[in-house]
């Protein structure tokens, strides 16, 4: 293949505006995209002069070249570009007066002895409307920021803040003008002005910070502290920081500070606590005391009970048994939230915990003409757990599927080992959980829209205690259910402790 066909082979493949031309300025070539930018048939373009295709203009004005041959002359003997200054801006205009701004390359080689000019060129006028709708959007982009209600701070890879917004300054304490580009080191704690700036920006000098989530994956690390500044006022903050990451090789590109008050959140919810404690505390001694006398007299011990007066008084004993269960359940949904449901670890026996549980709810089963069984493996050793909540915690799950539970039903509670673990299933042919609110049924205050239709009692925190328990054991809970047809629990408890140990409260 000839030098010229491989030439013209290679410039008919690429985009940008292509044009040969020899000695004389003569064009013997121009590529499709030459032809298309200067509104001209490639028959046209061949053997026309150089300078008679188009002419040149710098910032609107004909260039003014140094010899009367113009750009021929520059590109075959002086081999020069089009030189701009900085500001400046290139156009050609083809002879139908059709103007484009582009970005022009020039270039002078030899062929068969023969001097030959090259003019590369593209329209980058798109390029233009393109960075201006890009400094439309970023201008945007730091309106939206600058405006959050939280606060904003962007750091490079060596913690030199690179933006901060307004809400940032009023939560920290200080200007955008001190930190901006500002290295933030760990030695600024000590400095009061900049005591909270280094707070947010190492978390882990904070001795009551805490850690309330941590995700990872392969496009940012996110971690969310809880906090308290003390400049310039004393508040508690939830500071989320986010590790931004390149997918080329999950290197770090930067790293995002959401800094959000919550210092009324956090005192109406102590607010919140602090009711509920001294409405439950309130409630529970006179219910306690309801309980020791209906004992007394379904019990006998103040004269005899006939059939239909004891009826009476098991139902009594039961509703009363109810209201106790709410107030446990608000208490220690205080505790968990305040961090105070304190547990005690030592070696307990399950089997006992089970059957404690069965025969404490055993009357409420007999009332709703529901069967309990309970099949267990007898050679299962004690093991470490705290006795109480594990007790309280399947105590809830067999009190819900009596509960739900039709008459004539039969609620199965197994107890099996498998390997290190205990699995604790409780099964039952109720009501069950539609499908679509499965996902809610661990969180605070939820009933399912079956449940509320049936108008069965409960407060909804059961479950939410529960997850808890489980969960500070080191162990596991999972659920299926079938709306219709019925619902089983599988509690998986591990035999050695593997949970942080919990703050122990007498």
């Amino acid at each position: 293949m000839e030098a010229k066909d491989l030439l013209f082979q290679l410039f008919s493949s690429i985009s940008t505006g292509s044009i040969l031309f020899d000695d004389k300025g003569v064009i013997f070539y121009a590529n499709p995209s030459a032809c298309n930018f200067l509104n001209s048939q490639e028959n046209q373009l061949i053997g026309a002069l150089v300078e008679e295709t188009f002419s040149m203009l710098i910032d609107n004005i004909h260039n003014k070249n140094k010899n009367e041959n113009g750009i021929v002359f520059d590109i075959l003997n002086q081999n020069q570009q089009f030189e701009l200054l900085p500001r400046q801006k290139l156009y050609f205009v083809s002879t139908n007066n059709c103007k484009s701004s582009v970005k022009a390359d020039t270039s002078c080689f030899e062929i068969d002895g023969k001097k030959i000019g090259l003019i590369l060129f593209r329209d980058i006028a798109k390029d233009k409307e393109y960075f201006q709708e890009l400094v439309v959007n970023n201008t945007h982009m730091e309106t939206v920021v600058d405006n959050l209600p939280v606060g904003f701070i962007e750091y490079d890879n060596f913690f030199c803040v690179k933006r901060i917004n307004m809400a940032a300054e009023n939560i920290l304490g200080i200007k955008r003008d001190e930190i901006l580009n500002l290295h933030v080191k760990t030695e600024d704690i000590h400095t009061e002005r900049k005591n909270s700036l280094a707070k947010i920006t190492y978390p882990f000098l904070v001795k009551e910070s805490k850690t309330i989530k941590n995700k990872k994956n392969f496009l940012n690390n996110t971690t969310i502290h809880e906090m308290i500044l003390d400049f310039p006022t004393k508040r508690e903050v939830e500071v989320t920081t986010i590790s931004l990451l390149s997918t080329k090789e999950y290197a770090t590109r930067g790293i995002i500070k959401l800094i959000r008050d919550i210092t009324k959140e956090k005192t109406l919810s102590q607010s919140k606590s602090d009711f509920l404690n001294i409405a439950a505390h309130q409630l529970k001694t006179p219910l306690s005391g309801i309980k020791w006398i209906l004992n007394m007299i379904i019990g006998g011990n103040v004269g005899i009970v006939v059939p239909s007066q004891k009826k009476l008084l098991d139902k009594a004993y039961i509703t009363n048994e109810k209201m106790i269960l709410l107030v446990n359940n608000l208490l220690n949904v205080a505790r968990i939230e305040d961090n105070r449901f304190g547990y005690v670890f030592k070696e307990n026996n399950i089997i006992k915990a089970i059957t404690d549980c069965i025969t404490e709810l055993y009357l409420m089963a007999e009332q709703g003409g529901v069967t309990l069984i309970f099949e267990k493996t007898d050679n299962i050793q004690p093991f470490m757990f705290d006795f109480s909540r594990i007790q309280l915690a399947i105590y809830n799950i067999i009190n819900n599927a009596i509960k739900y539970t039709r008459v004539g039903g039969t609620v199965k509670i197994s107890l099996t080992k498998k390997d290190q673990e205990i699995v604790v299933k409780i099964q039952d042919p109720g009501i069950g959980i539609p499908e679509d609110q499965m996902k809610h049924i661990f969180t605070k205050f939820f009933r399912a829209a079956n449940v509320m239709r049936l108008q069965v009692s409960g407060s909804g925190l059961g479950l939410f205690i529960v997850k808890d328990i489980i969960t500070r054991h080191g162990g596991t809970i999972g659920v299926k259910s079938i709306e219709n047809k019925g619902t089983t629990f599988t509690i998986r408890l591990p035999m050695y402790m593997t949970a942080i140990k919990p703050r122990v409260i007498d």
